[in-house]
């Protein structure tokens, strides 16, 4: 039986108002920066893919033109004219979905034998409803996964014999770059979430807690107010005796002790827009000695580096800073600056990285006003013993890096 609007009209009529969204004319500027791109690539419609992962960062580029994110993966057909339509996985999330995406053609994906074959045929359908099988079409991924899956590629191909296909990933993504004022808004609030995991991680580090029990307090503090858990990485070891170059992803069982040291990196969000914070703990006693000194050349380099985020500086400019953590002695695995998504996520052309030896060799890439950029110098020492975690949310503006977070920037004793 076929289900008729006024269906899904009423879940749409009682929910709606229930979920975030921007407002219609933040919508219609992206549209159009979106439409004046694929202009400039000579395409007649997007095919936007999006598939799971942790906290949904890889259905960011669909979440950008519809608002919703689907559990498993998701497709939107975006034309250069007329109306966009959605596919989600699992059919009975399609009331869900009618109350929180802004776009109104919305589909599940086809069951059954043909699996993700028959989402092919129906991506190629739709094109040929809108005659666009003749012509050029854009492929949007995610930085971490540019293409649509293979199978589904592939019948793409046959279905399209026709078609000339142009992966315009990374040119979507530079138009989510830049953010906007609302998208400004929804950052302040992903960051304030991750200050208020701050906050509770540093209330729960206590002598005879797990990481395990530490981790659950911290994350269930902004998820009960309605935050989103993005990641998060949690790691202990003791000051005395360390061996702990970096937190890790997954929490263990180990119980902390007075005079350890808990690290972690945290990020909160909301509604796809992420805060970000690297912290050290010191546990019951203050840091001494080359713990201190670890977090001093983490708190110069940092500062150094905020006071480069503006217009006219570049990424080539950081980098240049990079070789302070090296000159010291020391090294830093993680990347000292990257981009915070969606648009500037990891993988980014901000990206940073401290080598071993000598400036790093990245893209001179110009900062831009409101693109949002992640501080972390976290120097470790070469044998991975011993390293501290330091930095926030930053976005560019014309004074240099502004902090989205305020949590304090010290190196913490906890009580």
């Amino acid at each position: 039986m076929v289900r008729d609007e006024s269906a899904y009209q009423q879940f749409v009529k009682e929910y709606a108002k229930y979920y975030p969204r921007f407002s219609k004319s933040e919508y219609e500027r992206r549209y159009r920066e979106i439409r004046e791109m694929m202009v400039r690539e000579g395409v007649g419609c997007l095919l936007i893919y999006g598939d799971s992962i942790k906290s949904n960062r890889m259905q960011a580029n669909i979440r950008y033109v519809s608002n919703f994110v689907d559990e498993v993966m998701s497709y939107v057909f975006f034309p250069l004219e007329g109306e966009l339509t959605q596919w989600m996985d699992i059919r009975c999330h399609i009331p869900n979905a009618r109350a929180v995406s802004i776009i109104k053609d919305i589909k599940s994906r086809s069951v059954g034998p043909q699996g993700r074959i028959g989402q092919g045929i129906s991506l190629a359908q739709r094109v040929k409803e809108a005659h666009l099988e003749n012509g050029r079409i854009g492929i949007v991924g995610h930085a971490l996964l540019p293409w649509l899956p293979y199978d589904v590629m592939e019948t793409l191909k046959m279905q399209l014999p026709n078609v000339e296909f142009k992966n315009l990933t990374e040119a979507y993504d530079f138009i989510q770059m830049v953010h906007s004022l609302e998208e400004v808004k929804f950052m302040k609030q992903a960051a304030r979430f991750t200050d208020i995991a701050a906050e509770a991680m540093v209330k729960a580090i206590k002598p005879e807690a797990t990481e395990a029990e530490i981790y659950g307090h911290t994350h269930a503090s902004y998820i009960t107010l309605g935050g989103e858990f993005d990641f998060s990485l949690i790691g202990s070891t003791s000051m005395a005796h360390p061996v702990l170059p970096y937190p890790f992803p997954i929490p263990s069982r180990r119980r902390i002790k007075a005079g350890d040291i808990v690290s972690t990196e945290i990020s909160a969000g909301y509604w796809g827009y992420e805060g970000q914070i690297c912290r050290s703990f010191a546990v019951k006693k203050k840091p001494k000695g080359e713990w201190q000194d670890l977090f001093d050349l983490a708190l110069e380099v940092y500062k150094e580096v905020q006071r480069l985020l503006k217009p006219g500086n570049s990424s080539r400019d950081v980098a240049k800073v990079a070789t302070k953590i090296t000159e010291a002695g020391y090294i830093a695995e993680a990347p000292l600056i990257h981009g915070l998504s969606p648009g500037a996520g990891f993988g980014s052309p901000y990206d940073v990285w401290v080598p071993d030896e000598g400036v790093p060799d990245v893209s001179d890439v110009e900062f831009k006003e409101n693109v949002p950029i992640m501080i972390e110098p976290n120097p470790c020492t070469p044998d991975l013993r011993k390293g501290v975690f330091l930095g926030n949310a930053n976005r560019v503006t014309e004074y240099g890096g502004k902090s989205y977070q305020i949590f304090p920037l010290e190196f913490i004793v906890t009580r």
